[in-house]
């Protein structure tokens, strides 16, 4: 079966005012500023560290994965400690609990 294609929108303006800020940038010597950011490494998280969010939010395991956008399994692996969380997990737990707020607007 044959996936079908999306379209994409997008602002012509704005690419176009964004690839002759490059070229300014490449013109002036400053090419090197057009690297992505430098990627900061989140610490991992222990068992009790989730647990503790959780209960923070006031929530049981079902209602937290459903919030996480993850599998009800997968987030009781990662209280009990049999697995992990890592990269975009590990980033939405750190949200989860800094910035709470954040992940209740999505």
């Amino acid at each position: 079966m044959k996936k079908k294609h999306e379209e994409i929108e997008f602002d012509g303006d704005q690419l176009v005012a964004a690839v002759q800020d490059m070229v300014q940038m490449v013109r002036a010597g400053r090419a090197g500023e057009l690297r992505t950011r430098v990627r900061h490494v989140i610490p991992p998280m222990k068992p009790d560290e989730i647990r503790a969010i959780r209960t923070k939010w006031g929530a049981s395991q079902a209602v937290f994965a459903e919030i996480l956008n993850v599998p009800t399994k997968t987030y009781i692996s990662w209280e009990s400690g049999s697995k992990n969380p890592s990269g975009a997990a590990l980033k939405l737990l750190t949200i989860a609990k800094e910035k709470p707020e954040a992940l209740l607007v999505a």
